[in-house]
């Protein structure tokens, strides 16, 4: 197993301040807070697979906050997925208080400030996986922060079993496999949450998210045209600069972001599937014309560098 990429660690911790250390290393930067006064102790275990990193915790009561001052100084642009295994957990973020139950699963922001409370205490398994490749996947997936899916439901108990066989083994796998496995399972948690909670995230009529949907897909069939920019875009879309800058400006992004972050998804993508076998194809294949600056970029989206998927797969 290559730890750099597929690891297990597991703590056996019964200090608060040693828990929250490893909480914050192995997830964001929170405050933790036992709840009840007895001793606290937890463990925790992480893989990581490719991009999507899972950890099964459990501890005593304990509760966790994230405010805008952890935001501001550890910012992360990631969504958690948490899947209660048992207990009941009580989770405020986006403006919705969420009773979770064992088996239900809610998506979470790191970027947002959430309030989370595990007064049973606290066995869960949370998978993080960066924004960018579950908007592939999920592209409301923003407005499903703090909906519930019901465990009980069809997909809901499709994606919870998957979650709780790959992250309770403890088995590793080389990068490339575990790669794929990563995919498997953001592709699995997207389609339970577009299913079952289709509908959730409607907000009125969005009379401009057609005009938004066409010119998303026109910037995916020429992510290979390194020129690509957006005044290029604007003029092949027929609408001006300010016009697309503000389409963009609604969803919390801009049209340069969001063509580097789908470059680099579809890097990972093709490299996860086995597609490539040359990182400098895959950078050409998908707009890049400076390699060193997509592998910088790439480590810092996805947590590994495109080489190690490569050479795993190659091996």
């Amino acid at each position: 197993m290559n730890k750099a990429q597929n690891s297990v660690v597991v703590d056996e911790l019964d200090c608060v301040a040693r828990w929250e250390e490893a909480v914050c290393h192995a997830h964001i930067q929170v405050q933790t807070r036992p709840m009840g006064s007895g001793v606290f102790n937890g463990r925790l275990a992480e893989q990581r697979f490719g991009a999507v990193l899972l950890r099964h915790y459990q501890s005593t009561p304990v509760r966790y906050v994230r405010s805008a001052s952890e935001i501001d100084r550890y910012p992360a642009d990631i969504f958690e997925v948490s899947l209660t295994l048992s207990g009941t957990t009580i989770i405020v973020q986006n403006g919705r208080e969420i009773v979770q139950r064992p088996g239900d699963l809610v998506i979470f922001d790191a970027a947002r400030p959430f309030d989370y409370a595990l007064p049973e205490g606290d066995d869960q398994i949370v998978v993080g996986v960066p924004k960018p490749l579950l908007l592939q996947y999920l592209p409301n997936a923003g407005e499903l922060v703090g909906t519930m899916l019901n465990g009980t439901s069809t997909f809901g108990r499709l994606a919870g079993t998957m979650l709780r066989d790959v992250g309770l083994t403890g088995e590793g796998a080389g990068p490339a496999v575990a790669a794929r496995v990563g995919l498997a399972i953001v592709d699995l948690v997207a389609t339970a949450f577009d299913v079952e909670c289709r509908g959730a995230s409607a907000n009125g009529a969005q009379p401009k998210a057609g005009a938004l949907a066409r010119i998303k897909s026109f910037i995916l069939e020429c992510l290979a045209d390194p020129s690509l920019d957006v005044e290029a875009i604007a003029t092949a879309n027929n609408v001006s600069v300010r016009s697309l800058h503000r389409l963009f400006a609604a969803e919390g992004t801009t049209v340069t972001r969001w063509l580097w972050q789908q470059r680099l998804c579809a890097s990972y993508k093709a490299l996860s599937e086995g597609r490539c076998n040359r990182v400098s194809d895959v950078a050409m294949q998908f707009g890049f014309t400076n390699f060193s600056h997509f592998a910088r970029s790439f480590k810092q989206t996805f947590g590994v560098l495109p080489q190690s998927l490569l050479r795993s797969r190659l091996q």
